[in-house]
Formats: C-alpha cells, structure tokens, sequence
C-alpha cells in the first residue's frame, strides 16, 4: 500500500477526535461510553489521516462490538521520543489464544459474532494492520487482566 504521497501533516488528536464522533452513535445503541484520555492537545504528524481515522474507526467499531451493554471503552494517546502510541481499552470478551494469532489475516478464520449478534466479516484488522504498517508504525493487542482487550499502534513523530 503506497500511501507516501498521501501523507501530509495533520492533527492527530482531530483525526481521533473524528473516528470517535463517527462511531459515538453506534456505542449510544448500545449505552456505552467512548473516552477520550489524553493530555495531548495538538500532535502534528506527518499521516494520511483518512486511513489513520479508519483504523481508529475500525478499533473503536470493534470495542463497541465486543463490549456488553453499558460498557467503557477509553481511547488513550502517549507521546514518546520518537513515536505515539494509541491504544484502544475495551472491557468486552477478549481474544481467546486459539484465534490470536490469526486476528490480523486477511480474511481470517478468527471470525466471531458481537455480543448483540453483530456479523464479523474478517477484513478489518487486517486493513488496519495493512496501514499502519505502511506508515512505519506496528500493530498489536494484549487481552486485559481484568477482562476485554486493548488494541495498540504506533505511528512515527
């Protein structure tokens, strides 16, 4: 994916200011709460900020998905030396090992219903993945001690 001449510099914090305003509707359906946690007011850094607010969008989808009724899900941004690091704090179902691994292939076979019923297509973590890797940047998740997962990435400053 060559997004090179794409990129240009933008906001940070808007563009996942965005992705969270564009999905708010769907965490309203099912009484949940999207928050923001961070100390960051402004971080220019040199995204295709479509894409980036795509993967945001799609992480943030996928909390709202696999969270019960009423749930918290927190967005957090963390400013290192030499890059940012989003994470994206669910309280759903987790991954089960079994599937982990394959969570981030195209078309994989790690396709599992919300907690409404809402369908998986096996797409999304792959794009994600596709983009954030053509940024510089890495993508990951760790299941939560206390239940749920947090989805990371890291951009370049």
């Amino acid at each position: 994916m060559d997004i090179s001449q794409k990129k240009k510099k933008q906001d940070l914090v808007a563009v996942v200011r965005n992705a969270i305003t564009l999905t708010k509707y769907r965490a309203d359906e099912k009484k949940q709460t999207i928050n923001l946690e961070t100390d960051i007011q402004q971080l220019d850094i040199n995204v295709y900020g479509q894409k980036i607010e795509r993967v945001v969008g799609n992480l943030i989808s996928n909390a709202i998905k696999f969270s019960e009724m009423g749930k918290e899900i927190k967005i957090r941004l963390a400013k290192g030396q030499k890059e940012i690091l989003v994470s994206i704090i669910d309280q759903g179902i987790g991954i089960p090992d079994k599937i982990g691994k394959d969570v981030f292939q195209l078309f994989t076979p790690a396709k599992r219903f919300g907690t409404k019923g809402e369908k998986s297509y096996g797409l999304g973590l792959s794009i994600c993945k596709q983009i954030i890797t053509a940024h510089g940047g890495e993508i990951w998740y760790q299941n939560n001690p206390t239940g749920g997962t947090t989805f990371c990435f890291t951009l370049p400053l």
